[in-house]
């Protein structure tokens, strides 16, 4: 009775994978598309990342054409043929398509690519209008000396985030900080040597107001509907240590972006799929595809519009 329970066990076992087992035929694309990287912002000049698109059964090696013709449009009017800059190996990893004009805030900017391998592509990105800062302001302050690591300073600010917001037209927001950080040392008597780099700071807010954390960037994303009323109340939390013996006080930079509907999908898209892939359950979960706004192609075209608020702690 005993074997036939084993056996019985075993066959019920064998089944369900024999059962479940369905042929499944996918059509993959054979035709390969450029793919399109770039933001726009104001007083600065676009610059383009275009690469082309593997397949699956591809070696995972990017390729970046440097022969094609991409131009620029403003407002429907041709603008400028962007100029390659070669990778070279430091300050460009991989080659990119350069603009020479500066792009200005109000107007509509297109990219266009036209070549006989690839499909022709398009792209359009509007710059939204800059959001002021209403206040940004320390709520709380800690500063704690931990001795052991040569009396470094660990500084935590409570602090609070105002900003305007329409309630007659959608909105996007990307919200980040940084700070300066200005070291001196004295090298020989009289001689001093200035160093000073930006450091990148976590923000963790207090309270979660439909802030979408991104995965692959510093910061959050915010949607301006999810705002109840016409003005955005934000508390975050940053903490950085500080070396008061080597380090100048300078002020914590918050970043305001208002950015482009494309810009706030593409980023949101991205940080969606990097959290499913930490799920158990994420093979029975509908798929999570990466916004795309490339009209021919693949990639993001995106736009936004900066306001800088500064904080001395």
């Amino acid at each position: 009775m005993k074997k036939s329970s084993i056996f019985f066990f075993y066959l019920c076992l064998g089944s369900l994978f024999f059962a479940c087992q369905k042929e499944i035929i996918i059509d993959l694309p054979k035709e390969q598309k450029l793919v399109v990287l770039s933001n726009i912002t104001p007083d600065s000049t676009l610059k383009a990342s275009i690469s082309v698109s593997t397949k699956l059964n591809d070696s995972l090696a990017f390729v970046y054409p440097e022969d094609l013709k991409v131009q620029l449009f403003k407002d429907d009017v041709f603008l400028e043929t962007l100029r390659l800059e070669p990778a070279n190996g430091y300050y460009a990893l991989t080659p990119y398509y350069l603009a020479q004009n500066e792009i200005e805030a109000n107007a509509a900017y297109s990219l266009r690519i036209e070549d006989s391998r690839y499909p022709k592509v398009k792209a359009d990105a509007t710059i939204p209008p800059p959001i002021p800062i209403t206040s940004w302001k320390v709520m709380n302050r800690r500063v704690n000396r931990d001795t052991a690591y040569g009396g470094w300073e660990e500084v935590n600010l409570a602090t609070e985030l105002r900003f305007p917001v329409s309630t007659d037209e959608d909105q996007y927001f990307h919200i980040t900080a940084w700070r300066d950080i200005i070291s001196y040392e004295v090298i020989y008597r009289d001689t001093v040597v200035f160093d000073s780099w930006r450091e990148e700071l976590d923000l963790f807010p207090k309270e979660n107001l439909h802030l979408t954390p991104l995965s692959h960037e510093l910061g959050f994303l915010l949607n301006g509907k999810d705002v109840a009323e016409s003005e955005a109340i934000l508390e975050f939390e940053l903490n950085f240590f500080h070396d008061p013996f080597y380090e100048y006080r300078s002020p914590v930079y918050f970043v305001l972006r208002h950015v482009s509907k494309d810009y706030y999908l593409f980023h949101k898209s991205i940080s969606r799929q990097d959290q499913s892939n930490y799920r158990e359950k994420q093979l029975f979960e509908n798929p999570i595809f990466i916004h795309n706004n490339i009209e021919g192609g693949l990639g993001n075209f995106g736009a936004y519009h900066t306001t800088i608020g500064s904080l001395f702690w």
